[in-house]
């Protein structure tokens, strides 16, 4: 399509309505006159973007085509990217990177347009990232950061570093994750510029030293994001924090405290009608605490409520409910439920549409699950191949201090000391490496 932002574009419309056999009255219609149409056609005027847009329309074109033609690029370029997050709901990626590029084009050949060339490439990076080339999705953010930079674009600048450190949490970068972040933060103290994306930061903050096990300095991340809601009047995000919090608070054997905390989010999601999924991750997180309270018919309820929510969609949360309920199916011994379970997790694993959200640690998790189910019912042999699964998985992800764990616990349930040795010369190995 970059050929097309050197043609005129009146030459557009008048082939296109040639290659239509239509008249200039006919497309003319109601909206406008064959005079103006024989004017647009020659140049003689320059249509508006709505214009664009109706003949378009009418000519069945592609509106994008005419629009990448318009003259005055920042007046056609909200319509272009209206186009591109079109075919991103639509999940029409290569569509939506191929529209950017030839914006980004248009844009480098002509002077003054240093936000939208900000623009074009910030989009680029959100795309890159949902597509999990990491390295293209980080190179276009940071030169979308360096043209907000230029304009002096405040906002957007902090938001490109929100996003840099997205994209480095989602490759296990986590230090980087967490330096990036707190670089953000930087630059929201010296400008003042608090606002809901403050709260955004420190909660990916706080996922980030959950990466790192780091508990209390998650938790501290978390709190410090719900006083950011609450400052800016943002609900919505001090409930999300709260769920956050919960979940952590599990993690540091708080159980009660946890429970009240996630009850408060779960009743705000329900009474302010939040999405499906913010209740379904409320009703999942109350589960989990039931089930480690040993309330096991209260858990059963809670993710079945969770399930339901969700409906039959392909996500990370369901991934979780699927998780949690096949642990709650060993804990009263349920093999055949747990393995049902377990294996629908896997299938999400393996699902096109959550390919990008799901880590090897994950996937690892789910094998682990499905290796215990082997267990019980007594297959050694199926014990330890979905064990060896979960390994491989670790070490396909470069995490060889817990695949090396893992190795030691299916060493250890199979009696093969010379694979416990294995596990412990790894171990060792990666403990002497320097910090």
């Amino acid at each position: 399509m970059k050929n097309h932002s050197k043609v005129p574009i009146g030459d557009l419309f008048r082939e296109r309505r040639t290659a239509q056999r239509m008249t200039m009255r006919e497309v003319a219609g109601a909206e406008l006159s064959p005079t103006a149409v024989n004017n647009i056609e020659k140049g003689k005027i320059k249509p508006t973007v709505e214009t664009v847009l109706y003949l378009c329309s009418v000519l069945d074109m592609p509106p994008e085509l005419a629009l990448i033609s318009y003259p005055d690029f920042t007046k056609s370029a909200p319509a272009l990217f209206e186009i591109v997050n079109e075919r991103l709901r639509e999940q029409r990626y290569d569509e939506a990177v191929t529209l950017l590029y030839d914006m980004f084009w248009v844009s480098v050949e002509q002077p003054g347009y240093e936000e939208i060339l900000g623009l074009v490439q910030f989009q680029l990076g959100l795309v890159f990232a949902k597509l999990g080339r990491y390295a293209c999705a980080r190179e276009s953010m940071n030169q979308a950061y360096y043209h907000f930079l230029a304009v002096k674009d405040i906002p957007r600048k902090i938001q490109s570093l929100y996003q840099i450190g997205n994209i480095e949490l989602g490759e296990r970068h986590t230090n980087v994750a967490i330096a990036v972040f707190k670089q953000a933060l930087v630059v929201v103290h010296r400008y003042q510029h608090v606002d809901r994306h403050t709260g955004d930061i420190l909660q990916r903050l706080a996922d980030a030293h959950l990466q790192n096990l780091d508990c209390e300095k998650a938790l501290q991340a978390s709190l410090r994001a719900e006083r950011v809601y609450r400052d800016v009047g943002a609900p919505d995000g001090v409930a999300r924090s709260r769920l956050q919090q919960a979940e952590l608070l599990m993690q540091l054997d708080a159980l009660p405290e946890a429970e009240r905390v996630a009850m408060q989010a779960y009743s705000w999601f329900a009474e302010h009608g939040e999405s499906h999924e913010s209740l379904a991750s409320a009703a999942r997180v109350l589960g989990v605490l039931m089930t480690r309270s040993k309330r096991y018919e209260e858990a059963a309820a809670r993710f079945a409520e969770a399930s339901a929510r969700l409906g039959p969609t392909d996500c990370r949360e369901r991934w979780k409910v699927e998780c949690d309920t096949a642990e709650l199916a060993l804990c009263h011994h349920d093999i055949n439920a747990a393995r049902e379970h377990a294996r629908a997790a896997l299938a999400i694993c393996d699902s096109r549409s959550t390919r990008d959200r799901i880590w090897p640690e994950d996937r690892a998790h789910t094998y682990r699950l499905l290796a215990r189910c082997d267990r019980l019912a007594g297959d050694e042999a199926k014990y330890v191949r979905a064990m060896q699964e979960a390994v491989s998985s670790l070490q396909t992800g470069g995490n060889a201090i817990q695949a090396a764990l893992y190795q030691s616990e299916l060493a250890d349930e199979t009696h093969d000391w010379e694979l416990m040795r294995e596990a412990a010369q790894t171990l060792r190995r990666l403990h002497e490496l320097p910090r």
